[in-house]
């Protein structure tokens, strides 16, 4: 048998060989005429598109309400393994992995027939459903195959609700801040989730661990109202990619793509030289048509 100590250094060696496999990696560099942003510009952005997009703003209150709740599991599912339970660490290290194993059968086989069968916001309110009962569970529980069972269920759930926020969010972003917007979304989750590991671990250093599951229980039973005004439904139908050029209501001869440049607008303005008591003689003292056209050229360079 290994220790704790072992089992980390063996995983940190893995993490490093990661990074030197990613290191080896050469990607293809796209060239491109724009101006790069740097880090405060970046997220000075992100933070404007929030502001102004109201579908990111639903997605990114669900993922808060979701984290807060979901938060008791990391938080307190091993203070029950360990203190009520009396589990030791190969037997926890296998409550995990029934909540792996519950994971992946969600996502192969559950979530499938789910979304055949329910929209996006029923299919979340069927998981919090879920993640309530593991609350209770957890409270209630003090057989170590049945708390197995429902380490299972909770890895369902879990991933249940979490991918389809994810979907969600995917279908309420546009694909030119995809980037940006998925670390929104990644940031504000775990850090909802960081400060629900707070609240609930107080809660149950106060009040104790079984009356701190049953209360986020029925707090998460009661915060399933509010998913009737903070639907995500609306995003099966979202369309945010930008409109696409038509030629045949601009009558253009060539396509622009959204890259093409650089680009040459010219504009023909039509002033009445009745209206201005300078402009109503000729530079060539001929006679002056009252409606004159000037050709105002402005060019882009991208």
């Amino acid at each position: 048998m290994v220790g704790a100590n072992t089992v980390f250094a063996r995983n940190a060696i893995c993490f490093l060989l990661i990074i030197v496999a990613v290191a080896q990696l050469r990607r293809k560099e796209l060239t491109t005429n724009l101006p790069l942003e740097n880090f405060v510009e970046s997220f000075l952005t992100a933070i404007r598109y929030v502001r102004y997009a109201p579908g990111i703003q639903m997605v990114l209150v669900r993922n808060i309400l979701f984290a807060l709740f979901i938060s008791v599991i990391p938080a307190l599912l091993p203070v029950v393994g360990l203190k009520e339970l009396h589990l030791n660490a190969s037997s926890l290290g296998l409550v995990f992995t029934c909540m792996e194993i519950g994971s992946m059968l969600g996502a192969v086989f559950i979530m499938p027939l789910a979304r055949a069968k329910f929209a996006s916001n029923s299919i979340t309110a069927l998981a919090n459903i879920f993640v309530a009962v593991v609350f209770g569970l957890m409270a209630l529980i003090r057989h170590h195959e049945f708390f197995l069972v429902a380490a299972m269920l909770a890895g369902i759930a879990w991933t249940m609700a979490a991918s389809e926020l994810w979907v969600a969010g995917q279908r309420a972003m546009p694909s030119w801040a995809r980037g940006r917007m998925n670390a929104t979304v990644i940031m504000v989750s775990q850090g909802a989730m960081a400060l629900g590991g707070v609240i609930w671990g107080s809660s149950a250093l106060m009040w104790g661990v079984q009356a701190t599951l049953l209360m986020a229980a029925a707090l998460l039973l009661v915060s399933l109202i509010l998913l009737g005004w903070l639907s995500i439904d609306f995003t099966e139908t979202l369309n945010v990619e930008p409109a696409l050029v038509s030629g045949q209501a601009h009558r253009l001869i060539h396509q622009p793509q959204p890259r093409d440049g650089p680009v040459i607008i010219s504009i023909d303005v039509k002033i009445d030289r009745r209206l201005g008591p300078n402009i109503d003689e000729s530079p060539s003292g001929g006679p002056v048509d009252p409606f004159a056209e000037w050709s105002i050229c402005l060019a882009f360079v991208r």
